[in-house]
């Protein structure tokens, strides 16, 4: 039987936006956490790698967190489509993208001021990430609040490990860092709050819904949209993997896992045959990635004495082939 989610959900997203207004405290970007009077004009100064004070993970992480939220943010114009016959799921996306143009546009103003990025080639990044194929498909709500749910938990837990990496060079990065991984904490917690009343209403309906959106490279994997539109991604990301900023390792562990146990996917019982055969696909993939997450540290020494950027193996092709 289909399920209309956005009504069914309604109810649950006005609360959870009630809950969330009481919860969160407003900052202003401009005046919070950017130290205006460090900045210099690139006119008369151009920016130079030495006038940054954090280090290459840092800026790494950042600037494709940068693109990220850019690549996002267009996306969801094609998930809200229709959304204004609904209220409550119109007020909280709405709420929630200007959290989040708030905190690109606080960490974009402080890295200008600070010099910690190249002004240039964070706009680089967005217009690339802006104009990228959208990469996460044609999908229902139901995997579309999947993906959701498992990108602002990876934001937060990005955001987190990169502010505890930038903090002995720079305070203020940490601060704002922290202040932004607090946000996604609770974006994270609203997705996923959705999520679970849709496990109590339909739980086999539900359960395929998040292994179809889990099996998806684009979430086992975090492939981040856009990413094979961004100069040098993959040398980016091996920066961050080594560092530990963000990795399979961190996605497995801080991630996918908990959010699987949160929602009780391989407990529930009384499942579909279809729920029963998506539960098991997914069960040989969660495997796979804490595979991966065991042999990372042999991987990255791999790399790193021979030289070479990872790429997408045919293996990992095959395993996203189910989307």
């Amino acid at each position: 039987m289909h399920t209309n989610w956005l009504t069914e959900l309604e109810p649950y997203v006005e609360k959870a936006l009630h809950d969330h207004l009481n919860t969160v405290t407003d900052w202003d970007p401009v005046t919070s956490y950017v130290p205006w009077g460090e900045g210099m004009d690139f006119q008369e100064v151009p920016w130079d790698p030495a006038h940054s004070k954090l280090s290459a993970p840092v800026q790494a992480a950042l600037g494709l967190s940068l693109a990220t939220d850019a690549q996002t943010n267009r996306w969801t114009l094609s998930l809200t489509s229709g959304f204004e016959y609904h209220a409550a799921w119109a007020a909280w996306l709405g709420r929630w993208k200007a959290e989040g143009q708030r905190h690109a546009f606080a960490l974009r103003s402080f890295l200008a001021a600070t010099r910690g990025l190249d002004p240039r080639q964070m706009e680089s990044d967005r217009m690339a990430a802006m104009q990228a194929r959208n990469g996460v498909g044609d999908t229902g709500l139901l995997e579309s609040l999947v993906f959701l749910t498992v990108q602002e938990l990876a934001a937060q837990v990005s955001h987190q490990n990169a502010g505890k990496a930038a903090q002995p060079d720079d305070q203020i990065a940490w601060l704002l860092l922290q202040r932004i991984s607090q946000d996604k904490h609770h974006h994270h917690l609203v997705f996923r709050g959705l999520l679970t009343a849709a496990l109590d209403m339909a739980p086999s309906q539900t359960v395929e819904a998040i292994c179809n959106a889990t099996i998806c490279s684009e979430v086992m994997h975090f492939a981040m949209p856009g990413a094979d539109h961004l100069p040098d991604f993959q040398e980016r990301a091996l920066v961050i993997a080594r560092a530990g900023i963000y990795n399979h390792s961190v996605h497995y562990e801080s991630v996918i896992s908990p959010l699987l146990a949160h929602w009780k996917i391989f407990s529930r019982e009384g499942l579909t045959p279809p729920a029963e055969h998506k539960r098991e696909d997914l069960a040989a993939q969660l495997e796979s990635l804490r595979l991966r997450a065991r042999q990372e540290p042999e991987t990255l020494a791999q790399i790193a004495s021979h030289g070479t950027t990872p790429t997408l193996t045919g293996s990992d092709r095959a395993e996203a082939a189910p989307c």
